[in-house]
C-alpha cells in the first residue's frame, strides 16, 4: 500500500519546514556505568548500509524519551567491513535496571524511530552486538516521493499525510517531513501535523515541496496547489 498516513512530533518554522521536538543532546553527567551498543543500518537482505559521508547522520539512543547517547556512523579504509556502523555507549545507573532502550536515526532534518529497542540491566555490559555483528536496525530507504494535485476551499484543509506517495512502498517512514511553501505561504499554510489549509483564492498552481533525507540521499517531491473560493449561495431574481 503506497499511501499512509504519519505521526509528525515536531513544530512548524517560518520557512514551511518542520523540525523535530526530540532533543538529541546527551546528559553532561557522567553516568556510573555503561550500557555499550553497536548497531547498523541493514537493508531488506541484510547488508548494512553505510550512510554518505555528505549528509550529517545521527543514531540516538533514548530511555524514558531522553537522549542517553549519539553516535555517528564508523568510516575506515583500513577496516573497511566496519564501516557504517555505529558504538553507542549509553550512561546508566542502577535505576535504569530493566528499561527499554529505543533507537531514532537523525538525517539532516529527517528523522527515524526504530522498533527495534534492547533492555539494560544498570550496570557495565554490551546489549547490543559486536563489531562484527552489530544489531540491526532494518531501514528501506524512500527513493522517490510523489504528490498529487491538491485543490482546498478557502477555510478548508487537505490531509498531506494521507495523499504522500513513496517508493519503494515497503519504505522505512520519517517521523518528519520537510514542506517548502515559502513561494506559497500568502495561500495555504501547513501545521505540524502535515495538514494544509488554505487562505486566499488563487487560480494559478501554487507550488508546494516536501523533502526528507535518507542515510543515501536526499529525496524531493513536489505538488500543485490550487486554492479556491467556494460559491456559498445563488439568489435568483425576476427581471
Amino acid at each position: 500500500m503506497n499511501r499512509f498516513l504519519l505521526i509528525v512530533a515536531s513544530m512548524l518554522i517560518a520557512m514551511g519546514q518542520i523540525s523535530a521536538k526530540r532533543s538529541w543532546v546527551p546528559p553532561t553527567q557522567t553516568s556510573s556505568h555503561e550500557a555499550v551498543v553497536y548497531a547498523a543500518l541493514k537493508d531488506a537482505s541484510g547488508n548494512v548500509i553505510v550512510p554518505s559521508q555528505d549528509a550529517t547522520v545521527t543514531l540516538g539512543a533514548f530511555i524514558d524519551g531522553v537522549c542517553r547517547a549519539t553516535a555517528t556512523p564508523y568510516y575506515s579504509e583500513n577496516t573497511p567491513q566496519g564501516n557504517g556502523v555505529f558504538t553507542l555507549r549509553i550512561g546508566v545507573e542502577a535505576a535504569d535496571a530493566n528499561k527499554t532502550v529505543q533507537f531514532a536515526l537523525k538525517c539532516n532534518d529527517s528523522e527515524y524511530t526504530f522498533s527495534q529497542t534492547v533492555t539494560v540491566s544498570g550496570g557495565d555490559e554490551t546489549i547490543g552486538g559486536v563489531p562484527s555483528s552489530p544489531l540491526s536496525l532494518p531501514f528501506i530507504p524512500v527513493t522517490e516521493i510523489s504528490v498529487p494535485r491538491i485543490d482546498v476551499n478557502v477555510g478548508g484543509t487537505v490531509n498531506l499525510l494521507a495523499k504522500i506517495v513513496v517508493t519503494p512502498s515497503n519504505a522505512t517512514l520519517p517521523d518528519t517531513f520537510e514542506y517548502d511553501f515559502s513561494n506559497s505561504s500568502s495561500y495555504f499554510t501547513v501545521n505540524e501535523n502535515g495538514i494544509l489549509t488554505g487562505l486566499v483564492a488563487n487560480t494559478r498552481a501554487l507550488w508546494l515541496g516536501v523533502v526528507l533525507t535518507t542515510p543515501s540521499d536526499r529525496v524531493y517531491g513536489s505538488a500543485t496547489v490550487y486554492v479556491n473560493q467556494p460559491i456559498t449561495g445563488i439568489t435568483l431574481s425576476d427581471p
